[in-house]
């Protein structure tokens, strides 16, 4: 993804301990055709031994916030609703915010206003950076 992706369309977020690093996140620009400034979050990985320590939704939230002072208006990912509600992504249908392919788990299409405005305002074709452009990955 690093060598793939524009670094103004990428933000990474790590965590450490002594050093090593045991978490990261990835925020990459996803652009849709009405100029919202939007990121999906994709990957998110903690090193198996400091998972259930909450390093993924500190990261996560440190993201989000990073992201909002830069003037990001939504945060998009596609995973499970009952690990990403609990950082304030919530259902949105594919309808409402067009994926940049076809969902295989619609259900896993979550998203948030970073802006406080609604996210409804998502329209038309939607696309993501290189390395996220497989459908494979949806």
């Amino acid at each position: 993804m690093l060598d793939k992706t524009d670094e103004r369309d990428l933000y990474c977020f790590i965590a450490a301990d002594n050093s090593q690093i045991v978490g990261s996140i990835f925020f990459s620009r996803l652009d849709f055709e009405n100029g919202i400034d939007s990121f999906i979050l994709a990957p998110v990985a903690v090193h198996s031994d400091h998972q259930g320590k909450g390093i993924g939704k500190a990261l996560i939230d440190y993201g989000l916030s990073e992201l909002k002072k830069r003037g990001a208006s939504v945060a998009l990912t596609y995973g499970d609703p009952a690990f990403y509600n609990q950082v304030g992504f919530r259902s949105i249908s594919s309808e409402t915010v067009k994926a940049p392919f076809t969902l295989s788990q619609p259900e896993g299409w979550l998203g948030q206003s970073l802006s406080g405005d609604s996210i409804e305002a998502l329209s038309g074709k939607c696309t993501c950076v290189e390395a996220l452009s497989d459908p494979r990955y949806w």
